[in-house]
């Protein structure tokens, strides 16, 4: 062949080679994995009934073998003026491989937390050519998502729907159906379903509440949000669809008095709440993971060494009246005197208090060098429910004023009740609180609330929220009282996994309906339960009628932990967690079925060397005690037999 044909057919060949590059279709997929390999999404924008969607899916991966986890699920949102969702163009994928921080925290599982994530950011433009940011975080426990516009503009912009979805093919959950519009909701109080499949999802019409726990054939799932804005709605899922999806639901109009939209706006640019998938083969990654704390903002305020976490007597439980006594409360900081706790919470109507008595309780308090802590409505307009002191949290100059009274009397923190709403300005209320609550050195707890979001470690004064059917529930239903054995347990690997949990455990009287949990099972929940305040809710004889050494145990346990291990556990059945702080050990197990069960807890996962060992267990009846000491070596083990209901508690102090 001559060197002109040659060139010819050197041309030619190139020139059929950019033909078929011309032709190859646009990628369509992009992935992630998780900093340990076993975590991998993949978002697609591809057809879909003849128009380009948006979707994702999560795979555990396993070797060589990929298992999905979450199903082909939308992505995107409708905003007033466009829609992000379909026929979008792909602009760009930005990678952040390997991102290693850490942080502390006031209150939680863990105070010191060490994360590693990978990030992939994709850009998409819709027909109008605006642009869209869909960022996608990896962790070794879990996947979010969320959704940013990231142009500047002046011009106020309404999302009217987010179309975020889940598919998850259950075959169990432990999920909480979203409460009606009433009175004293909705403020996540409902009972959880107890390993149920969903095929009749009849009893939750408005939907589901986050966190959503659910079991798959291969791994552990739990849905919630986190780093949520007072520009947002905080959000529930949708009943799951025909096609196994999980969505994204508003607040229900009818919500805080029908006042306020359910529908955010803000100004560019903005960004959604992070969409959170924690999964893992273990209940035990669930349980211990710190994601939402991972995912949202870091502290904001400036001076935090006055943030004090602690226990607290309470008079409310065991009160026969909505009225405060002021010979009562004082009884009740003696209370906390006895038994070495920081605080007392002075519950609803306290401004009822003769003149001069309010005066006379702070300044006993002071003295006693316990910190007192004040109870609000947060209405205002948005809730109809009576209980005073009222209209001072709604309102920004009154709120201030407050809480710049209060400070001044002393009063370490306040407990806000009945927000009863996830819209945004209820939202918006929440933070504002925080804030102002903070420049007056005062903790916060909520009550009737919402769940947490990840706000602890954003504003540290806030100690502990509701959102459960805690244990004042005893005064009001019968029905709490049956199935309060096993709702602890769900509540250990579901609502406590997203952050605290003011359950306000350890009661052994009867409050209108008895209990069938043991002595010991009470005495196992403040390791069970996380909250950065623990309410101690019996009456003061009920305390002061225990054994020397549960009393003991009371007195010291402490509210904030350095580390979790989930043991063992099922929730509706049992559960078995440990918590440490500093090189001791606290161990609670409790029994949730009418049913003799053992427990075995082997030394070996504490480490190594001797330890001594105290356990606190079921006596002959549910209503008794019994006290084990021993030494053990970490090639040891001990086996706790357990009450129907039952429950224990173990401190291992290394030798």
């Amino acid at each position: 062949m001559s060197i002109l044909n040659i060139q010819k057919f050197l041309f030619l060949f190139f020139i059929i080679l950019a033909l078929i590059a011309c032709d190859k279709p646009a990628k369509t997929s992009r992935e992630v994995l998780s900093p340990d390999g076993t975590i991998k999404v993949t978002v697609y924008n591809e057809p879909k009934d003849s128009i380009n969607h948006l979707r994702y899916h999560v795979e555990s991966i396993n070797g060589e073998v990929a298992t999905e986890v979450i199903g082909l699920s939308p992505l995107g949102i409708i905003r007033n003026d466009n829609s992000f969702y379909k026929n979008l163009k792909f602009i760009s994928e930005e990678k952040r491989e390997l991102i290693k921080d850490s942080y502390t925290l006031k209150t939680g599982k863990a105070l010191h937390v060490e994360r590693v994530s990978n990030e992939m950011t994709l850009q998409f433009m819709n027909d109008a050519k605006q642009p869209i940011n869909v960022i996608f975080r990896t962790y070794n426990d879990g996947v979010a998502f969320r959704y940013q516009f990231p142009n500047e503009d002046t011009a106020v912009y309404t999302i009217t729907k987010e179309l975020s979805g889940f598919a998850v093919s259950q075959q169990k959950t432990w999920m909480q159906p979203y409460d009606s519009v009433r009175k004293w909701g909705p403020a996540y109080e409902k009972i959880y379903k107890n390993g149920d499949n969903l095929k009749n999802q009849d009893d939750a019409p408005f939907g589901w509440c986050f966190p959503a726990l659910m079991k798959t054939e291969n791994s552990w799932v739990l849905l919630t949000e986190a780093d949520l804005e007072p520009s947002y709605f905080g959000a529930h899922l949708t009943k799951q669809d025909e096609d196994g999806i999980f969505s994204i639901h508003m607040p229900l109009e009818g919500e805080a008095m029908g006042l306020g939209k359910s529908q955010p706006s803000a100004t560019l640019p903005w960004a959604t709440p992070w969409r959170a998938i924690i999964l893992g083969e273990s209940l035990g990654t669930v349980i211990e993971s710190n994601m939402v704390t991972n995912l949202s903002k870091s502290n904001l305020l400036e001076d935090i060494d006055w943030i004090k976490p602690g226990r607290a007597s309470w008079s409310w439980w065991s009160s026969e009246s909505r009225e405060r006594n002021l010979d009562s409360l004082i009884n009740f900081v003696d209370l906390a005197v006895k038994m070495n706790w920081e605080y007392s919470l002075v519950d609803a109507a306290w401004n009822g208090l003769a003149d001069g008595e309010m005066d006379s309780l702070v300044s006993y308090a002071n003295s006693k060098n316990i910190g007192l802590l004040f109870w609000y409505n947060s209405g205002g307009a948005h809730n109809v429910v009576e209980h005073e002191p009222r209209d001072l949290m709604d309102n920004t100059e009154r709120r201030r004023a407050e809480f710049k009274r209060i400070h001044a009397l002393g009063i370490k923190g306040i407990k806000v009740d009945f927000l009863k709403s996830d819209k945004p300005f209820i939202i918006q209320q929440y933070i504002g609180i925080l804030e102002d609550a903070a420049k007056e050195e005062l903790l916060v707890n909520f009550h009737g609330c919402t769940i947490p979001r990840g706000w602890r470690r954003t504003y540290p004064n806030l100690i502990s929220m509701e959102a459960v059917l805690g244990a004042e529930s005893y005064r009001f239903s019968e029905e709490f009282g049956k199935k309060i054995p096993a709702l602890h347990t769900i509540y250990a690997a579901g609502r406590n996994v997203i952050g605290p949990m003011d359950y306000t455990p350890v009661t052994f009287s009867k409050s209108n309906f008895p209990h069938l949990t043991s002595h010991a099972h009470e005495i196992a929940l403040p390791v069970i339960f996380e909250s950065g305040i623990t309410h101690f809710a019996d009456k003061i004889s009920a305390f002061e009628n225990l054994p020397s050494y549960v009393q003991d145990f009371l007195k010291t346990i402490p509210v904030t932990w350095d580390e979790i291990k989930y043991l063992d556990g099922m929730p509706g059945k049992e559960m078995l967690l440990a918590r440490r702080k500093g090189d001791t050990w606290y161990i609670g197990g409790i029994n949730g079925e009418k049913a003799n069960k053992m427990f075995t807890v082997n030394i070996g996962d504490f480490g190594t060397g001797d330890y001594e060992v105290t356990q606190i267990i079921d006596g002959k009846t549910n209503t008794t005690f019994a006290l084990k000491n021993s030494t053990l070596k970490s090639k040891d083990s001990f086996t706790v037999a357990i009450l129907p209901y039952g429950g224990f508690v173990a401190i291992l102090n290394k030798k």
